[in-house]
């Protein structure tokens, strides 16, 4: 096959699948109910055109949760592996960073962890989200290791503090989604990063507050 033929298939596949993602979590958030028939009204389509593309009602939710990571995963890990950055300056563009893709992907985000799902996620997909949320709590959590090592701060439990840290975006989104809110969302993130580095880290605050403008 023609190399840009076949790029132009995936592409149109990935597009497809994407417009099916967020007509399913569309659905999901609506009824509360996981419901090929929903999701397909809300696609405007019919249940063959899903399973066209995905072969069970789990296998769309896998899909689903494994393109929500792939995305924040493709705008975390360059940070993370930047050599020419600090760890405090890792850490404070991650947060930024995780805050933007938290509001790009709220609608899957939202649905991927409503009851509905919850409760009737294959072993396959909780098993899944258990080891990405660990792993991604891992790296913050040797994030801020580093930080308390460089600046020398002894009252920080960091894993205490990645789990209220990255605790925080999932809230400031979910007020946002709403609608009431009239910030854009690189202003949300940048409100949220500024604040938590100078607020959450008192009293050894001094090395947080450093460099944020």
């Amino acid at each position: 096959m023609n190399s840009h033929k076949y790029k132009r298939r995936v592409n149109r596949r990935n597009e497809a699948t994407k417009e099916i993602f967020f007509a399913a979590a569309r659905a999901i958030n609506k009824n509360h109910t996981i419901s090929l028939a929903n999701m397909a009204e809300e696609l405007g389509g019919t249940r063959g055109t899903i399973y066209y593309y995905f072969k069970t009602k789990g296998d769309l939710l896998y899909q689903m949760q494994n393109y929500v990571h792939t995305q924040i995963a493709k705008a975390i890990e360059p940070i993370l592996q930047n050599k020419n950055m600090t760890a405090l300056q890792k850490l404070k563009k991650v947060l930024y960073t995780y805050t933007l893709v938290q509001l790009e992907y709220y609608e899957l985000v939202r649905a991927l962890w409503t009851d509905a799902t919850l409760y009737t996620q294959p072993p396959k997909l909780r098993m899944e989200t258990i080891r990405r949320v660990h792993h991604f709590n891992s790296q913050i959590v040797a994030l801020i290791t580093d930080i308390c090592k460089e600046e020398n701060l002894k009252s920080v439990d960091a894993k205490v503090v990645a789990r209220i840290i990255f605790s925080i975006p999932d809230a400031i989104c979910r007020w946002y989604q709403t609608g009431t809110g009239k910030l854009s969302a690189k202003q949300i993130a940048n409100y949220l990063t500024t604040s938590i580095f100078w607020g959450f880290f008192l009293p050894d605050s001094r090395p947080f507050r450093s460099g944020i403008h």
